[in-house]
């Protein structure tokens, strides 16, 4: 048996609907797990973390653009 519970559909089918909705806060109070549990399920469903923005615009772009505030 592992040490981290398996999720069920309905919290996959909850964590589809809220993900970029519902605060992250609020989704690990519902569902009872941590934070990086949330985070690297949706990552798995979604492909998508939505706590940082893309590093390239596109997949043609040629390099990597980091961005910078203005001083």
């Amino acid at each position: 048996m592992s040490a981290f519970p398996r999720w069920n559909d309905e919290e996959r089918s909850y964590l589809r609907m809220a993900w970029g909705r519902v605060p992250t806060l609020e989704i690990v109070s519902r569902l009872g797990r941590s934070e990086t549990a949330i985070r690297q399920e949706a990552y798995k469903l979604l492909g998508t973390t939505l706590d940082r923005p893309p590093l390239r615009r596109h997949r043609g772009h040629s390099r990597i653009t980091f961005w910078r505030a203005e001083s």
